[in-house]
């Protein structure tokens, strides 16, 4: 491996976000399944410590992990797992604000992890345009279903865009600073 910063995701969106601040890193796909681990804020940040200690990396290399949930209350909608399953999470959601947590884990010579919290509310689709949305954009790789980025199904969302899109690229710019001391 020869670059510095390694991105444990095969996620292209956080691929993407990553980009912004960096152009050299690579990407190593971790081999663990996600878990529900307790709360959605605890399963996000776990998943993404547990994908960071995952990558065999060289001793100056840094690990950037994410895992991103979608929770209504304590409940976690995770990637759906077909059609059915990605409809009946959008009617759960709509018309409600929910909360989209990023766990993220970098793994340097320590663990740094931290959880970023927005909000989103579903606008309250019709079951016809649920399932147009789901047919066209085909949200199965997407927890809760949707994308923000799709305009499409989000009436409003607070706090950070980018964390709901998948990797909140603004606190990750602090912590590379203090790491890299630039």
């Amino acid at each position: 491996m020869d670059s510095r910063i390694i991105l444990a995701s095969a996620s292209p969106r956080r691929k993407e976000l990553l980009s912004k601040l960096t152009k050299d890193f690579e990407i190593v796909v971790p081999q663990i399944e996600e878990k529900e681990l307790g709360t959605p804020a605890r399963t996000a940040e776990l998943n993404a410590i547990n994908k960071a200690y995952s990558i065999n990396k060289e001793k100056n290399q840094i690990v950037i992990a994410c895992d991103t949930v979608v929770a209504l209350g304590n409940k976690i909608y995770p990637k759906p797992k077909n059609r059915q399953d990605a409809i009946e999470m959008l009617k759960e959601l709509r018309g409600f604000w929910h909360k989209v947590i990023s766990g993220v884990a970098v793994l340097y010579y320590k663990l740094i992890s931290f959880v970023e919290v927005s909000e989103v509310k579903i606008r309250n689709l019709t079951q016809e345009e649920i399932e147009g949305y789901v047919d066209n954009y085909k949200p199965y790789d997407k927890a809760g279903s949707y994308a923000i980025q799709d305009q499409v199904v989000v009436e409003s969302y607070k706090g950070d865009y980018d964390n709901i899109v998948g990797l909140p690229i603004n606190r990750l710019q602090k912590i590379l600073r203090e790491i890299l001391d630039v």
